[in-house]
């Protein structure tokens, strides 16, 4: 294999790893996110909300399903073709071969940042709605308390 060549599945490689994390992530964050909102006693909607890193999992899942399949068949494709073909025919595997494999890197690594601009959505989406529950939470214990004052001196 040429050292382009190397680079090029090797980053294949790191775009299958790198969304696996997050998935990773994403898979504990909605069932937490949901079970807090439960506790909570938070309207429908908003457990629903509190799912949507899981759907984000599911997603990330895929792109590392790609990525993985991608890496698997270029790395053999590419050590199949130097190890069959000679030397010789380096001009051939730069025109032919590593255009594709390039492409597939390309297409790895864009949906790879998709991801970790997913994985920031996911953490401003779990730190809002767990602002909002801290928040809401102190709202009703004042009004209950007013409530209370109002019957007693009334």
């Amino acid at each position: 294999m040429t050292a382009r060549a190397d680079v090029l599945v090797a980053q294949l490689g790191m775009w299958h790893t790198m969304p696996l994390a997050y998935a990773v992530a994403f898979g504990l964050e909605g069932p937490l996110l949901f079970v807090v909102a439960y506790v909570k006693e938070r309207p429908a909607v908003e457990r629903l909300i509190a799912l949507a890193p899981v759907t984000a999992c599911f997603w990330t899942l895929t792109v590392a399903r790609q990525a993985q399949t991608a890496y698997l068949y270029w790395h053999s494709y590419v050590v199949f073709y130097t190890r069959t073909f000679p030397p010789a025919n380096e001009t051939i595997f730069q025109r032919n071969v590593l255009p594709p494999v390039q492409q597939a890197a390309d297409a790895a690594a864009a949906q790879g940042w998709e991801t970790v601009a997913l994985g920031m959505a996911m953490l401003a989406l779990g730190v809002g709605l767990v602002m909002r529950w801290a928040t809401a939470r102190a709202k009703p214990a004042r009004a209950a308390e007013t409530q209370r004052l109002q019957e007693v001196g009334g």
